[in-house]
This record gives C-alpha cells, structure tokens and sequence, in this order.
C-alpha cells in the first residue's frame, strides 16, 4: 500500500489509518459480525424486532467525505453498513470553519450511502456545542438538521449523536420531543448495549488511532 493512501489528516489522534481499518473489518467478518445501524438498534429497543447474530454498530461522524472515500468500499466489500450523523450545513455545502479541516460529503454522497443500505441520521445544522448555547438554540439545532436531513433522504431518520458527547438533563428533554434515541459519547469502558439501555443514552467508542488490534479484539468480545 502507498504511504499516502493510509493518511487522511495527519497527526488527528482521532483518525484510524487505512490498513488498521481493513483489518478492523476483516476480524468482524472473520468473528461473523452483522452490522446493524440504528434505524436497527431503535427497532430493536423500541418495537421488539429481532437484530442478528452478533451484531455491531458502525458509526461515523460529521459526514467526511473520507467516508465515502475510504471507509464505504472497504466495508461494501464485507457487506456492512454504517451510520452517518450528518452535520447538515455542512451535507449543504455551507462553510463551517471550526469544520473546514477535512472536506464533507454532500447530500449526492449521502444519498449513495442510503441506496447501499447506510442509514442517514441528524448530528445538528452546524456542529455546535450544546451545552454552550441556549435551550432555545440547542433545539433549534436538533430539530433543524432531523428536518433537513428528513427532506434531503425521503426517509425518517430521528436518530440523534450529541456533538462531541455534550449533553445535560434539560437537552435531554428536547431530545426526546424530537428522536427515538440519541447516542452518546463514551471513550473507555466498553459498554454493551442491552435492552435495560435507555434509549436516549445508547453509549459508543471511539475506535481511533491509538486502539491496538488486540484491544479491538478485546472490545469486540463482550
């Protein structure tokens, strides 16, 4: 492989290079992982339908068109898919310059992962912290990206992440007026997802640079 094909941003803690991430999704398939997304897991913890054997979330913040790039056809070749919390100025086109360090996909990427079976959900309009602006904001922020991201897919997609992990009680509250379930942001402990999950706390981890294989393998384990 060519050095440069197993960069994306250089020196992002938060990136995983290529070749960590084919063997990432050679053991899945390897072990007989399904990936489920969370139009999946929301069916599962809300209506009772059954999920398959072994089941795994992939999941994918602020639509990088590294994404499509990179992690959508390594994964298209084990039948996976993924979620995509979608900052939607940014699916728009609109500049967001706290954002401008990786190029995003666009709603014509978006939708190319929707035919193949990714689900499409809201992650707000523009990526801004919640917990620093007002209630009246923060819901302005939640209900506009479920809305647009609803009118750009034809689909209903009220799954929310929290930018950054950052929630409090009282967003909580608006979170549940508008989605089915929210995702948080947990870093270390690996915390299974169980049918005494709240709905609006699913937890996740952060697969990244710095997850040895053995580690992955530990997490994937449970």
């Amino acid at each position: 492989m060519h050095h440069n094909d197993n960069i994306t941003v250089p020196n992002d803690p938060g990136r995983v290079n290529l070749s960590q991430f084919k063997q990432q999704m050679q053991y899945l398939s390897n072990g007989g992982f399904q990936t489920v997304t969370h139009r999946q897991i929301a069916a599962w913890l809300l209506d009772d339908k059954p999920l398959p054997p072994h089941p795994v979330a992939l999941d994918f913040d602020d639509n990088r068109l590294n994404i499509f790039q990179n992690a959508f056809p390594i994964m298209s070749q084990f039948g996976f898919t993924g979620t995509v919390f979608t900052v939607t100025d940014l699916a728009d086109g609109q500049p967001l310059p706290r954002m401008d360090q990786y190029p995003a996909m666009r709603w014509d990427q978006l939708l190319k992962l929707q035919d193949a079976g990714w689900c499409i959900a809201p992650h707000t309009r523009t990526h801004r912290f919640l917990t620093e602006i007002s209630l009246t904001e923060a819901r302005q922020e939640m209900d506009h990206s479920y809305q647009r991201v609803r009118q750009m897919t034809g689909e209903d997609t009220p799954y929310f992440a929290y930018p950054a992990g950052l929630w409090n009680e009282d967003l909580e509250t608006i979170a549940k007026q508008i989605f089915r379930t929210t995702r948080h942001w947990f870093l270390a402990e690996n915390p299974p997802v169980t049918h005494d999950t709240s709905p609006y706390r699913l937890p996740s981890i952060n697969i990244a640079m710095d997850m040895t294989m053995p580690a992955f393998e530990t997490l994937m384990q449970v």
